[in-house]
């Protein structure tokens, strides 16, 4: 019967060492989870529509009204108010049609 020598146990550089590899081994099976992504930044030429404003629309300034509350007489004084409303009447007629035609010059 021999005896066999007894086996010398690891000095720890290989401990180290085996560890070393195992994370290695670990971390390179993951793949890219860790990693950055690569952007590539290439420029593109995109033509966008820009709007141009239009020009304010000037307004006409407000009919000049007759002072109705001093007629003493009834009929006259309905007859002033109905002037008033007269010319608010082709004032806002005025004003609208400045409206549509300045609308209508906007392109789209």
């Amino acid at each position: 019967m021999t005896l066999r020598k007894p086996v010398p146990p690891l000095p720890i550089w290989a401990f180290a060492l085996l560890i070393f590899i195992a994370i290695l081994i670990i971390l390179s099976t993951q793949g890219c989870a860790t990693c950055e992504p690569t952007i590539i930044k290439v420029p593109v030429e995109v033509e966008v529509p820009v709007p141009i404003p239009p020009e304010p629309l000037e307004i006409a300034p407000a009919p000049e009204m007759e002072v109705c509350g001093e007629i003493l007489s009834i009929t006259d004084r309905v007859k002033c108010i109905r002037r008033n409303i007269e010319r608010w009447r082709i004032y806002a007629r005025k004003l609208l049609d400045e409206i549509e035609a300045h609308n209508a010059a906007i392109p789209e």
